[in-house]
């Protein structure tokens, strides 16, 4: 969550000066891309807030179908399914409803994957 109403702004003024010193060639690429990442980030937190302010319902909806995970993970829904019969994915089975994912588990499993940058 953002702290400050600034934020973001200065997020954004800080993408741009970092692009600025790499088209000057000040910074390398690498070194560019490592420190875009804390402003990305920001930026990322102010738009899932304006999404939670225009669609309130967006987090509501837990579970989804094969096809919406498939979507939210991009990737191909048969990987999807190969990852179930696996069992690497966290989903719900039941009988009349089918297979389904929790939202909130998905980005769990997908963040258990995050690997930080080395300094």
């Amino acid at each position: 969550m953002l702290n400050d109403k600034n934020e973001g702004k200065e997020a954004t003024k800080g993408i741009d000066r970092i692009i600025q010193e790499w088209e000057e060639n000040r910074v390398g690429s690498h070194e560019a891309i490592e420190l875009l990442i804390p402003d990305l980030k920001t930026i990322v937190s102010y738009f899932e807030i304006i999404q939670d302010v225009i669609n309130p319902t967006r987090k509501m909806r837990t579970l989804l179908t094969v096809e919406e995970a498939a979507k939210f993970l991009h990737i191909h829904p048969m990987s999807l399914r190969r990852l179930v019969s696996k069992r690497k994915i966290p989903f719900i089975k039941r009988e009349g409803i089918g297979i389904k994912f929790n939202i909130e588990k998905l980005e769990a499993w997908v963040r258990e994957g995050e690997i930080e940058p080395s300094k």
